[in-house]
């Protein structure tokens, strides 16, 4: 009876864990799916913070249905949500280009395109919208003239070699944005040529953090460095951008100039040790 019992138990068993490997098999085969089942569940994907499985099936969804617009609209939450900025802003532009009445998808471009610092286009994408009297977009239409009008004197400024009102103009248009690495690096342009090398250091950090292969920031810290004396430093970060680019002119140039000052920094020491002061005073004077 016993026996007989547990062979019952083991072909229910081998029974139910054969069911539930159809029934994966099932929910894994995606290339069965309509588009609407796709998104579905793709935004049950996103809900649950499964980000990868969200842009698979929505990407399956787009390829069936490449010109709907609301394929790339989901692609464009995912990537959004995923901080995918590139990618974000190539699926929202699709989607707009395939429904360009569609004010929801305009807004949502412009938000994106004031979060990336590019205010100016955000203002022009928001202007195309008609009808729209929200809250939300009076808002983000005032938040992104702000920006742009930021910039727009940052820059003037910059060309004036006002360069105290350049990086005030910089702040006001980064405190708008999201990503603003190009703006920092700007603002801190603006700081190094006011001498408030600790500034340059704060910002260009900020970019390199982002953007780790941006070689004008590591030349742009190096010379900071450099001009604050710390020359180990400013050497570190001429010799990581090199790695990138051995031909950068400005890094090359900067690791130049500090071993140089460095070498006759080192005949000064000798020849003070030597206790010949006036010859150490002028190596360290050249």
């Amino acid at each position: 009876m016993m026996n007989s019992l547990r062979r019952v138990a083991l072909v229910s068993l081998v029974y139910f864990a054969a069911s539930v490997g159809a029934q994966q098999e099932a929910r894994n085969d995606i290339n069965s799916w309509s588009p609407g089942k796709l998104r579905s569940r793709g935004d049950e994907a996103l809900s649950l913070r499964n980000y990868d499985e969200a842009l698979k099936l929505m990407r399956k969804a787009a390829e069936l249905e490449p010109d709907n617009g609301i394929n790339h609209f989901k692609l464009f939450r995912v990537h959004s949500r995923m901080r995918k900025h590139t990618d974000a802003l190539g699926s929202i532009t699709k989607a707009v280009e395939l429904d360009p009445s569609n004010n929801s998808y305009r807004r949502s471009k412009a938000k994106l395109l004031k979060q990336l610092g590019q205010c100016d286009i955000a203002v022009t994408e928001l202007k195309s919208i008609k009808g729209d009297d929200s809250e939300e977009y009076k808002k983000l239409f005032e938040e992104a003239s702000e920006c742009e009008s930021d910039i727009f004197h940052a820059g003037h400024a910059m060309l004036n070699e006002d360069y105290y009102s350049a990086s005030q103009y910089f702040q006001r248009a980064i405190s708008h944005v999201e990503e603003a690495s190009d703006l920092m690096f700007q603002k801190a342009e603006a700081l190094y040529e006011l001498g408030d090398y600790y500034g340059v250091i704060s910002d260009t950090g900020q970019v390199l953090k982002q953007h780790p292969q941006h070689l004008e920031a590591y030349r742009l810290r190096g010379d900071a460095y450099g001009r604050l004396g710390e020359h180990d430093a400013a050497i570190q970060h001429y010799r990581e951008a090199l790695k990138f680019d051995p031909e950068h002119k400005g890094c090359k140039a900067g690791h130049k100039h500090i071993k140089k000052i460095e070498k006759k920094r080192k005949k000064g020491d000798d020849a003070y040790d030597k206790g010949n002061f006036e010859e150490a005073i002028q190596f360290w004077n050249q």
